[in-house]
């Protein structure tokens, strides 16, 4: 069994209470992107054919199969039975401190976590926040904000086992499927603190489905990669896990 770190930003508190069991993340094409053959002239195998494709070793190992070059993308995030220890938005008890120069002369920042006494291995979660976030980045010590990646093995509250792995395209989801993806309510464009103009890109049916949510929020979430937005069709992996009591 082998245990992997998993960023959670805007649903992490779903899946800590369980209302999301299943995740989506785009599937890097790795060696197949560096000697030069672009994802849409190599044809990757439909949903149906996947299944099929993955027997003996590539079932165990997880890869997905490249037809006629000979190699696989191996599935990041483990295989069923693997352990994935959620990284999400957190607050630690510290305070910034110089630490060098940029390469253009700027004053580098190091934030520094003071872990003794009360606050030893301690972290506050979205959910549960601390009274008081210092505001600023110099010199304070107090509670501070912290971005998902940069949380420690030990500041994280929840282990999810795999369940199942497999590939699909991104428009296969179901209606069922986003739900479990944590979209019992689709967000709308006027609320969602997430909405950016990148839906505009890909117009996203005005219907009230949890599958609509789900296009916003991915859509919004991959703004900034107009490969893996919602009208483009990405293959992507579909990771089913259980929280870990």
């Amino acid at each position: 069994m082998t245990s992997r770190p998993i960023i959670f930003s805007a649903l992490a508190g779903k899946v800590n209470t369980g209302e999301k069991d299943v995740t989506r993340r785009p599937i890097i094409y790795g060696d197949r992107d560096r000697i030069g053959d672009k994802p849409e002239r190599t044809p990757m195998p439909s949903s149906a054919q996947y299944d099929g494709l993955l027997e003996g070793t590539l079932l165990h190992q997880f890869y997905l199969p490249v037809p006629h070059m000979g190699v696989g993308v191996k599935c990041p995030y483990g295989a069923p039975g693997d352990e994935l220890w959620v990284r999400e938005a957190h607050c630690l008890w510290g305070k910034w401190e110089a630490f060098g120069l940029t390469k253009t002369g700027r004053q580098r920042w190091e934030f520094v976590a003071i872990t003794r006494g009360q606050y030893f291995r301690k972290a506050c979660y979205a959910d549960e926040p601390p009274l008081y976030v210092s505001g600023s980045r110099r010199e304070d010590v107090g509670w501070h904000k912290r971005n998902p990646r940069f949380m420690s093995r030990w500041a994280s509250r929840t282990t999810l086992i795999v369940k199942d792995v497999r590939a699909e395209r991104l428009q296969d989801i179901t209606e069922e499927d986003a739900k479990r993806e944590g979209f019992d309510s689709p967000p709308s464009v006027q609320s969602c603190s997430i909405h950016t103009a990148a839906s505009t890109l890909y117009p996203i049916p005005l219907e009230t489905s949890s599958r609509a949510g789900f296009m916003e929020y991915w859509d919004a979430m991959y703004a900034k990669k107009p490969e893996l937005q919602w009208g483009k069709n990405p293959w992507v992996w579909r990771i089913e896990f259980e929280r870990k009591e």
